[in-house]
């Protein structure tokens, strides 16, 4: 969570040109101090001048003005600047989005380069927004948004911002996305590149996800999902990452699947390419799954499970690796099979 009171010094905005009354103003007129709803009264197309701050709640609730351009950078647009507008925005470089900026928002946004966008900044909002080069993105910055947004280039998105978003959501180029950040979305959203998945990140998530190269994805990410996952060339897939999911998932390319990932899970899963199945990854799952090419399933991998499971081409399936099972279960072509592989299986 970022202080907007970190990036706030004697803010003032100057409006280079806007309609009053039907009156076009001049630069003289234009000055909008701090204070909540100096720039109430205001309306039409607003041009902001280079370089400028816009204070706290300087716009907040000016349902009249139809459109903000910013004629070159912008410093800080600080806290609750334009709750709760109607306008289309433009900007170019902005240093920092204080929190509830554009809370309940409802137009199109484009942001060109911006380093920080605070607190929920964007909460509620349904405006479609594009991103181009953010560093961080704040708590809940995101929270129950609506509208379609796409991001270019992101750092760091911080805990539960995308909490409860249900809009359809693209990100290309991702550093790391925290614990809780999409917690209970209902969000379609599409990932190309991203190094670290946190903890419990789409904890209680319904919407479709399709993830193209992923690093990393941590404990519990997806624990209780109910979206259907498409994952396209993944390196680790931590312990308990897919706990109790039941959306369909889709594996292309996986190096590691850890211990318990699966665990309780009960959605249709269909792999292609894996390295090395975890011990008890899939511990009491239940839904059917599909193996194509794998290299070891680990102990106790399938223990106590019911799906039906297909493998196609396996190296070695480890000791105890279906105990107590009771699916249907399908081999076409094994190398090794170890002892007790089936113990107390009632699988066909």
């Amino acid at each position: 969570m970022i202080d907007s009171t970190l990036f706030y010094a004697d803010a003032q905005t100057t409006i280079t040109s806007f309609a009053q009354n039907g009156e076009t103003k001049t630069a003289a007129d234009c000055l909008i101090n701090g204070g909540p709803m100096t720039g109430a009264s205001i309306s039409g197309d607003i041009i902001i001048a280079d370089g400028l701050d816009i204070p706290d709640f300087a716009f907040s609730r000016n349902t009249k003005i139809t459109s903000v351009t910013a004629a070159g950078d912008i410093g800080c647009i600080v806290m609750g600047a334009f709750r709760e507008s109607s306008a289309i925005f433009t900007f170019n470089d902005v240093r920092f989005i204080g929190e509830h900026a554009f809370c309940k928002c409802s137009e199109i946004f484009t942001f060109n380069n911006v380093r920080f966008i605070g607190a929920f900044a964007f909460r509620e909002s349904s405006g479609d927004i594009t991103f181009n080069n953010v560093t961080l993105i704040g708590k809940g910055a995101f929270y129950e948004s609506s509208g379609d947004i796409t991001f270019n280039n992101v750092g760091t998105i911080d805990e539960g911002t995308f909490a409860h978003s249900s809009g359809d959501i693209t990100f290309n180029n991702v550093g790391t996305i925290d614990e809780g950040t999409f917690y209970k979305s209902t969000s379609k959203i599409t990932f190309n590149d991203v190094e670290t998945i946190e903890k419990s990140t789409f904890y209680e998530s319904s919407g479709d996800i399709t993830f193209n190269n992923v690093r990393f994805i941590g404990a519990f990410a997806f624990r209780e999902s109910l979206g259907d996952i498409t994952f396209n060339n993944v390196g680790t897939i931590d312990e308990g990452a897919f706990y109790e999911s039941s959306g369909d998932i889709t594996f292309n390319d996986v190096e590691t699947i850890d211990e318990g990932a699966f665990n309780e899970s009960s959605g249709d899963i269909t792999f292609n390419d894996v390295e090395t199945i975890g011990a008890h990854a899939f511990v009491e799952s239940s839904g059917d799954i599909t193996f194509n090419n794998v290299g070891t399933i680990d102990e106790c991998a399938f223990v106590e499970s019911s799906g039906d499971i297909t493998f196609n081409n396996v190296g070695t399936i480890d000791e105890c690796a279906f105990y107590k099972s009771t699916g249907k279960i399908t081999f076409n072509d094994v190398e090794t099979i170890g002892k007790y592989a089936f113990r107390e299986s009632s699988s066909d």
